[in-house]
């Protein structure tokens, strides 16, 4: 983005702050969705994340990309609200349905499914360390400098991510039988796809 946008924006300008968010937008839902794995809650954490990057403009200090710093801000408030859902008890009702396999598409709709789930169940720092590698593509001293941490621990880290998704997916796997043989429960039919 123009940086003489950024600066009129930092300074009030209320067309400024207007461009800043729109090009912030999608970079912060994608970030968002990845740990949330919910549109409605992506959503969410989005409008507080916009909130957040027009409360903190005056502290871009352009060390780092506009991207880069809209994605930090979106995790932090996708996690915050992850932390907020967590603390309320829910009651869940699951309808158990079967649908046939149409084709791969449908394949591919529950292995995503099926990969959301896992997500949910990772706790903040795996998680956030998965949806920054594996989702947003960025490189080891990327991530380093955005959890402000060695890019030692942020590979140990991904590690053990790594690891943890695995054994989720694993016990989300043998709990739902095979959710890649066409039958998908409620709870897999009810998300929209990515």
């Amino acid at each position: 983005m123009d940086p003489s946008i950024v600066a009129a924006a930092q300074s009030g300008d209320s067309a400024g702050v207007e461009k800043v968010c729109r090009a912030l937008y999608a970079p912060m839902y994608h970030a968002a969705f990845g740990i949330l794995t919910n549109h409605a809650d992506a959503e969410d954490a989005v409008q507080q994340g916009l909130i957040n990057a027009v409360r903190n403009l005056a502290n871009f200090d352009g060390r780092s990309s506009l991207t880069t710093w809209g994605h930090r801000i979106a995790i932090n408030a996708a996690l915050d609200l992850r932390r907020r859902q967590a603390a309320r008890p829910t009651a869940s009702i699951e309808l158990q349905t079967t649908q046939p396999a149409e084709s791969d598409a449908t394949e591919a709709i529950a292995a995503r499914e099926l990969v959301r789930d896992a997500l949910r169940q990772l706790p903040d720092e795996h998680a956030e360390v998965i949806v920054l590698r594996e989702l947003l593509g960025y490189d080891y001293a990327d991530i380093a400098a955005q959890l402000n941490v060695p890019v030692g621990t942020v590979r140990s880290r991904l590690s053990r991510a790594r690891e943890n998704l695995t054994s989720v997916l694993k016990s989300l796997l043998d709990e739902d039988s095979n959710p890649l043989d066409g039958t998908m429960p409620a709870s897999h039919a009810s998300n929209p796809p990515l």
